[in-house]
């Protein structure tokens, strides 16, 4: 009996510490893709806005 509630717990956390890796790397994940997201509108405005002047 002992055992088999050893085994289960060990079984819980292990699936627990699973859980949060998962769901740290898709937050890193997301928080990547926003910072490439907003860096690629940033690179465009700056285009936009260095052509401009240049047609001016």
């Amino acid at each position: 009996m002992l055992v088999l509630v050893l085994v289960l717990v060990l079984v819980l956390v292990l699936v627990l510490v699973l859980v949060l890796v998962l769901v740290l790397v898709l937050m890193l994940m997301l928080m990547l893709m926003l910072m490439l997201m907003l860096m690629l509108m940033l690179h465009l405005r700056l285009r936009r806005i260095s052509s401009c002047s240049d047609l001016s």
